[in-house]
């Protein structure tokens, strides 16, 4: 995880499917995870100095988003409406 990233809140705009982890895999190790696109407004990542039009869409690990406070991780992937994520270092 970007640590320009890390503790942001972003939206969840795809969902990959389950995929091996790199990691785990270099170890010999078999562990898949589900990996998402996340948008985040390029403000929300550098301040008022950045362009409002700018996003920066990053790919990432199940491991490394948070619920928003208002409901559950799982619910929050399953919403068509894309719940607003946070990262967790």
């Amino acid at each position: 995880l970007p640590a320009y990233a890390r503790d942001k809140e972003g939206e969840i705009i795809a969902h990959h499917g389950g995929h091996a982890l790199p990691d785990a895999g270099a170890r010999g190790q078999e562990v898949g995870e589900h990996l998402y696109t996340v948008r985040f407004d390029a403000r929300t990542l550098w301040g008022d100095a950045a362009n409002p039009r700018d996003d920066v869409a990053l790919d990432l690990w199940e491991r490394y988003l948070a619920a928003p406070k208002c409901r559950s991780l799982q619910r929050a992937l399953a919403s068509p409406d894309h719940c607003a994520c946070r990262h967790a270092g």
